[in-house]
């Protein structure tokens, strides 16, 4: 499994360009040479610099204030008829107060982009909310630069309700930290549930390439609102919650050189649809039970089940898939439940850990996988489909083999391989 050290990531956050000071929250606190500073306007919702960009020598500090009347979001850097880019530092900083407040956003549901190339730093100081980014609907967001963010209601990227029900873009390559509970990187709730196609596709897309690192009760990315993907690609790093909704699409397809392999917290009751691109995808955290409306896979994938009695339950199944496990049915619930295996469908389950030195001979290696996979064709039928229990120590490795006309075959080989190389 790929291993993530959140220090190292935290002190290595990059500069939005070479020359660009690499800023941190000890020099961004207590900085005092700010290019634009005020509290924007918010009973007027105003924008503290409305400009296509922030340079990559500047600075921006939003700050929250006190006042009577009607309350607005304020704006730290926007613009409504230019795609706007940040390539300084800017530092939104809440406080008591009961109006949003955002660092930078773009368009107003005209299919503009903000992107983050520098810095951006969000301290809500547990108050109202207080996000890096905003969009409305058919808005894209980049980032390919740093977002640091941390107390009650922030937010390092969030999406509003508007007037359409466009989709909305969301793309990370670069690093989003958001710290502490009530904080969120991303964040794409209930109210975006896409209606009309727009800009940027018919779909609400989240793809995150670079960093996501929620730490200290913090939550790594939000995926609630109907007709939303999250893919998760190249060198996509996510550590920390993912909570997602029952018609939302997750996508794994990981390009590292020498380990495809990522670890997920997933929070799901149900996902409407899972596809894995030569990819492992194990889940982590306290969730134990998973189910998918659909379940696909391409080239070297496999998802894996670790510890904590987890399940995993497919409503239908296309092309060939292979799951594992390190354990087998603790009782009346089959680990793997897949349903809807059809006569072009390939399914191939593993059971790892110490399951082969609790196996004395066929009778046992049957039991298993009868108690632990429930493999059928969408009518309630039995399906065909191919089983392995891992070798260990001192147990070979053992096969099982169900045909489409529910005979079964079976192997059990001598142990083989050394002490060393066992999982």
């Amino acid at each position: 499994m790929k291993k993530t050290i959140i220090a190292t990531a935290l002190l290595t956050l990059f500069a939005g360009s070479a020359a660009a000071q690499d800023w941190t929250w000890d020099t961004v606190k207590s900085n005092e040479d700010w290019t634009y500073s005020g509290d924007g306007q918010p009973y007027a919702g105003g924008v503290l610099h409305q400009n296509e960009a922030l340079q990559a020598d500047q600075t921006l500090k939003l700050t929250a204030t006190e006042h009577e009347g009607p309350n607005y979001t304020a704006n730290g850097l926007h613009s409504t008829s230019e795609n706007v880019t940040n390539n300084g530092l800017i530092y939104v900083l809440g406080g008591n107060s009961d109006y949003s407040m955002v660092g930078m956003t773009g368009g107003n549901e005209n299919g503009l982009t903000a992107t983050n190339a520098g810095h951006i730093f969000v301290d809500s100081q547990n108050g109202a909310q207080v996000a890096a980014i905003g969009t409305t609907p058919n808005g894209k967001v980049v980032n390919s630069g740093t977002i640091e963010i941390k107390g009650k209601n922030s937010y390092g990227v969030i999406s509003w309700a508007g007037n359409s029900k466009k989709p909305i873009s969301i793309e990370n390559t670069g690093t989003i930290v958001a710290q502490g509970e009530g904080a969120t990187a991303i964040r794409v709730g209930e109210v975006m549930g896409v209606g009309e196609e727009g800009d940027f596709g018919k779909v609400n897309t989240i793809v995150n390439e670079g960093n996501v690192l929620a730490t200290d009760g913090a939550q790594a990315i939000v995926a609630l609102a109907k007709d939303t993907q999250l893919k998760l690609q190249g060198q996509s790093n996510v550590v920390g919650v993912v909570e997602m909704g029952a018609e939302t699409d997750l996508i794994v397809a990981l390009e590292n050189e020498n380990n495809n392999s990522t670890q997920l917290e997933l929070k799901a009751d149900k996902l409407r649809k899972v596809e894995l691109q030569d990819s492992t995808l194990e889940f982590t955290g306290a969730q134990s039970k998973y189910e998918f409306d659909s379940l696909s896979s391409e080239g070297d994938s496999q998802i894996r089940l670790i510890g904590n009695e987890r399940t995993l339950k497919v409503n239908d199944l296309d092309g060939s898939v292979s799951l594992y496990s390190d354990h087998v049915s603790a009782g009346s619930t089959p680990v793997f439940a897949v349903d809807g295996i059809g006569a072009d469908d390939q399914l191939n389950v593993t059971f790892g850990g110490n399951t082969a030195d609790n196996i004395g001979d066929t009778s046992d290696l049957i039991n298993v996988f009868n108690s632990s996979v429930a493999a059928t064709d969408g009518t309630g039928n039995n399906a065909a489909y191919t089983g392995v229990i891992a070798e260990t120590v001192t147990t070979g490795e053992m096969t099982y083999t169900r045909d489409e006309n529910g005979n079964v075959t079976t192997s059990m080989k001598t142990a083989t391989v050394a002490e060393s190389t066992k999982e």
